[in-house]
């Protein structure tokens, strides 16, 4: 069952590029939307959309997050961010069976953030093709520019030591 899950935030003064993160989507206050009915107008609001990469697992998406988010927590609030949630999106074929273990309620519990769960039915070509497209970035995300893989000890000492993704 491939997921998306992202940590989305805004406020009405929120600045996101004062987080030091890499968000898949972020709206300063007054800059003109892009979408929707008020397309052109300026935004009222900063808002922001981090989402956990397709290269890592299924199983540790949400603890992923977490770990990503939770230390930055404070650095949301002074740019700004007075609202946030975590929404997570569940395509599945035939059947979904899913949980939460205690640990990722805890990690939600941290974060005071809401959490929006969406489950969705595809076809079992559908899924397949989710799941081919997470195997193929993660080996992609594996790799280093000069098509060595990240888990193996670099080829030229000056690049430093592998780091694997957190």
């Amino acid at each position: 069952m491939p997921s998306f899950i992202a940590f989305n935030a805004w406020g009405k003064r929120y600045s996101p590029k004062k987080v030091p993160l890499r968000h898949l989507f972020s709206q300063e206050p007054g800059e003109p939307l892009s979408t929707g009915p008020k397309k052109g107008q300026p935004a009222s609001i900063g808002s922001s959309t981090y989402s956990v990469p397709d290269f890592v697992p299924e199983k540790k998406k949400r603890v992923y997050l977490f770990r990503k988010i939770y230390p930055l927590l404070a650095q949301f609030r002074k740019a700004g961010a007075t609202d946030w949630y975590i929404s997570i999106d569940r395509a599945y074929h035939a059947q979904c069976n899913d949980a939460f273990t205690q640990e990722e309620m805890k990690m939600f519990l941290k974060l005071k953030a809401e959490v929006w769960y969406t489950a969705f039915e595809v076809s079992a070509e559908e899924e397949a093709e989710m799941f081919a497209k997470q195997r193929t970035t993660k080996r992609k995300a594996n790799k280093r520019p000069d098509g060595t893989s990240a888990k193996a000890p670099p080829s030229n000492p000056s690049q430093g030591a592998a780091v694997p993704h957190p």
